[in-house]
């Protein structure tokens, strides 16, 4: 399990993916561009967000004085707008990054354990957003297991991220029962959605203490692929 937080690391060379299977490295790279892709994007959209905030806001008080309100529902109107955007965004973010960490992690469990590549038609799976009882899994794979070799310091950072993602795991699950919720799901219904299609309007994304640690795991995946296939070539 990676432990990256911040940037994303450099994605592994050519020459270093060579040392999957051709399906594995088809989808590695177009998962992890779209990952950074939309990460920014988010960034921008939350920047966009902030911008009309503060004009509409320094609208609000002529607003309240003058007859004609115009700029502060112009700024309203286009406030809206950005929400919806920045919504969509991250809900496109979270499937492709839980996709990601999934592909990931299982390649990463099969180089340790020495298996072959995963065939076509696994790799196509678990590039998808998975279900929440998927993603759970595969972020419970032990980090000693994935980690093998490497210093403590490393595994234990690798573990207290392992506990925050759990720990996001549990509050998507508690989020997907909520009374409040439209139509609520227990948890065997909980564990069969997909978080992205999941999500009601009018309540926090049930992802909503999963997707920064989730990231940050996933920013560090490439580069605890690439050390290992380095490592071993």
């Amino acid at each position: 399990m990676g432990d990256q937080e911040g940037p994303v690391l450099e994605f592994p060379g050519r020459k270093v993916l060579e040392q999957l299977g051709a399906a594995e490295a088809a989808a590695l790279r177009p998962l992890f561009e779209s990952v950074v892709f939309l990460q920014h994007e988010l960034g921008a959209a939350h920047a966009v967000e902030d911008r009309v905030r503060a004009v509409r806001e320094a609208a609000q008080w002529r607003a309240e004085e003058e007859r004609y309100a115009h700029p502060y529902h112009a700024a309203g109107a286009v406030l809206s707008a950005a929400n919806s955007y920045a919504d969509a965004v991250e809900a496109a973010l979270w499937s492709h990054a839980s996709a990601y960490a999934v592909l990931g992690t299982r390649l990463q469990e099969r180089l340790v354990e020495g298996r072959g590549p995963l065939s076509t038609a696994t790799v196509a799976e678990l590039s998808a957003e998975p279900t929440l009882s998927v993603l759970e899994a595969a972020l419970r794979v032990p980090v000693d297991e994935l980690l093998a070799g490497r210093p403590e310091d490393e595994r234990e950072r690798a573990r207290q991220l392992q506990e925050r993602l759990l720990s996001g795991v549990d509050v998507a699950y508690e989020a997907l029962a909520d009374d409040m919720l439209d139509k609520p799901l227990n948890r065997a219904a909980a564990a069969e959605a997909r978080l992205a299609a999941a999500a009601q309007p009018g309540f926090d994304p049930p992802w909503i203490h999963l997707l920064r640690p989730l990231l940050s795991y996933a920013n560090g995946l490439p580069f605890a692929i690439g050390r290992f296939l380095a490592c071993r070539s």
